[in-house]
């Protein structure tokens, strides 16, 4: 197989019948593809992009080259607060230009375990569907999840939190950006080059399925 040096690392394989999916790094793919264990999807390729691009930016340009584009995969960076900051200063951090959006979830509960509390009490009934209301309520709180502008990777999310020390978060999503593009069958490999050459393209990828 002759690939470019720059996606030969990299082959997205799909497992069939199952319809369960993983990307595999290194040359075990490679040497599946090469011994013909699976076989490289025709017609399609995966770009990955850079971790600052967003979707109207990636869409404009790659349509502009007249590509044709697939599934699109372009999530911003999202963080979840985990603890509980004064109201004040979350005001004021989640007004900055840099905040995309920003929304309070209902924490979820483990209503079975906490059942099984309630329940090895011994009380009656009506005192078990009383209590264990009661549970749940106290249980109950809200997450908050920040999603920032598509320019904020996590070295500038982290920058930005540094200026918020009272306030704990975790990441909730800092996927790859990905677009699927869709060309003639038979020339993925020259336009796999093609896309690479775009500022904002990282790597590209074939599409190689192995059916167990």
């Amino acid at each position: 197989m002759n690939i470019h040096l720059k996606h030969i690392l990299l082959i997205t394989l799909f497992w069939l019948p199952s319809g369960v999916y993983a990307q595999i790094i290194g040359d075990e793919a490679l040497q599946k593809l090469q011994r013909g264990q699976s076989t490289t999807v025709e017609g399609e390729f995966i770009a990955y992009l850079a971790d600052t691009v967003s979707p109207d930016y990636a869409i404009t340009q790659l349509e502009a080259l007249g590509f044709e584009l697939g599934y699109i995969d372009i999530q911003p960076f999202t963080i979840a607060i985990v603890n509980q900051p004064e109201s004040e200063v979350i005001e004021k951090m989640t007004s900055q230009p840099e905040i995309l959006e920003f929304v309070y979830q209902p924490d979820l509960v483990d209503s079975a375990y906490f059942r099984e509390l309630v329940d090895a009490q011994g009380l009656s009934k009506e005192e078990t569907d009383a209590a264990f209301k009661r549970v749940l309520e106290s249980q109950r709180s809200e997450r908050l999840f920040i999603r920032f502008q598509y320019p904020m990777n996590e070295g500038a999310v982290k920058a930005f939190m540094a200026n918020y020390r009272s306030v704990a978060y975790e990441i909730i999503s800092d996927f790859p950006r990905t677009v699927n593009i869709l060309v003639e069958p038979g020339t993925e490999n020259e336009q796999m080059l093609k896309v690479e050459q775009l500022p904002f393209v990282q790597y590209t990828a074939l599409i190689g399925i192995i059916e167990e």
